[in-house]
């Protein structure tokens, strides 16, 4: 018996380091990374952005173009404006396509319509666009929004990790739905928390595995989307919320339109607000400044123009996306495609160094709002299709941190093993604000 498992071992470390040694592009190639098993435990337990950190570090040595073995998976690494300029041509020339990993694109429902299609995914931003990019659309979903948090705050001791994924997750689903969602949005929120475990398992579609388990709760997510739909016919014509793009006579492409929209307005915008939290609880004197301005000011936000108002708000946000936006975006190519030279094949991984420029400043690790600094920001990524929710995902952060700013004194706290990377996901660890009443508060 322990012979067999010896040599299943065995054959799965050669099988990976044959896998890892390809590289038929002509590129210089990382020549030495961890078996993916053990990859997976250094990005587990690493404190830091351990993808960026290994590309720009092997990009100093090897250059614009390397490969770079991800996850057993070899994969070209395309730095530099111009390799970037070329990936964004590709891409509306309708060349590339996203790239998950399995799970992912079985929970998100990828697989059940051709979401790659530049005629669909165009036809879903020209539905969303109005609702994402238009300040009407939003400034009126904004009181949703303001009344969200404060019930939140009022409920909560302190704010980390725990405390923080409610309120976001309750943003994206009325962001979704509306205030008619507001029934469904524990049930909802449990639902979305199995599609989690699944993204992350085991990539087994089995009786009882996480898998599966997602894959029911993403039908059940959808069932209740419908519900609330023919209950409500005024939902077909709402734009203060994303449920009037939903229409659809397809009940799969329904499923996949809303878990796409959660996904992408809860996940990053989590990320964000992580990363924010944690730069203020390190450094108590951009939190005591920001304080100061927001206590200050005599605007009370009900629209998105209002928040021009607190430049160092704004300053504080533009510094932790500089930090803690997307740095990477992984594209597949639809098609053979040559660069420099350099062949392409159907199938090949582009891992684009988008946050690259970010880090190319003076003291780049360091949290800076005052920065001063001249460098590339695009914290959204690029391309056709670049994030669609930016314009709200700020709105969101500067309206979480008015309403905790303006109405609690706030406490930094942290535990020798505070951490702020977890795995592929910025997320607090061991660190949090403790909150009490201000006095001060108006």
């Amino acid at each position: 018996m322990y012979s067999f498992i010896i040599a299943i071992v065995l054959l799965l470390l050669v099988h990976s380091i044959w896998k890892r040694s390809r590289n038929p592009y002509g590129l210089p190639q990382v020549m030495f990374n961890w078996p993916m098993a053990i990859q997976f435990i250094m990005w587990k337990y690493s404190d830091r952005n351990r993808l960026q950190t290994e590309i720009s570090r092997y990009r100093s040595k090897l250059g614009d173009l390397f490969v770079y073995p991800l996850f057993g998976t070899p994969m070209v690494v395309l730095s530099g404006d111009e390799a970037l300029q070329w990936a964004t041509k590709q891409e509306n020339d309708d060349y590339l396509k996203r790239y998950f990993i399995v799970n992912i694109e079985q929970l998100l429902g990828s697989r059940n319509f051709d979401v790659h299609n530049k005629s669909y995914w165009k036809k879903n931003r020209e539905q969303l666009s109005p609702i994402l990019m238009k300040s009407t659309a939003l400034n009126n979903f904004l009181p949703i929004m303001s009344n969200t948090i404060q019930n939140h705050f009022s409920k909560i001791t302190q704010l980390d990790a725990n405390t923080l994924a409610p309120i976001v997750f309750d943003i994206a689903w009325l962001f979704i739905v509306g205030n008619r969602g507001i029934q469904y949005k524990d049930t909802v929120a449990e639902l979305y928390r199995g599609i989690k475990r699944g993204m992350f398992g085991f990539p087994l579609n089995l009786p009882g595995s996480y898998l599966r388990k997602g894959l029911e709760s993403r039908v059940e997510i959808g069932r209740i989307t419908r519900e609330i739909m023919e209950s409500d016919p005024t939902s077909k014509s709402d734009t203060t919320c994303c449920i009037s793009s939903l229409n659809s006579s397809y009940v799969t492409e329904i499923e996949q339109k809303v878990m796409g929209l959660l996904f992408a307005s809860h996940e990053t915008t989590y990320s964000s607000i992580s990363g924010m939290l944690w730069s203020l609880i390190n450094n108590t004197n951009v939190l005591e400044k920001l304080q100061k301005e927001i206590r200050e000011s005599q605007i009370q936000p009900t629209t998105i123009g209002d928040f021009q108002h607190f430049p160092y708000l704004n300053n504080v946000i533009h510094e932790t996306l500089r930090i803690y936006g997307i740095d990477s975006i992984i594209r597949e190519t639809k098609t053979d495609l040559s660069y420099k030279n350099h062949f392409f094949p159907k199938g090949t991984c582009l891992i684009l160094n988008v946050g690259y420029d970010h880090m190319q400043v003076k003291d780049a690790d360091v949290f800076d709002p005052d920065r001063e600094d001249k460098y590339k920001w695009d914290p959204f990524g690029m391309g056709p299709r670049n994030c669609l929710g930016k314009v709200f995902a700020q709105t969101e952060m500067k309206m979480i941190m008015y309403h905790l700013l303006k109405n609690f004194d706030v406490k930094p706290e942290k535990d020798a093993n505070a951490k702020i990377f977890d795995f592929l996901q910025i997320k607090l660890q061991n660190a949090r604000l403790k909150l009490s009443n201000s006095t001060e508060a108006s």
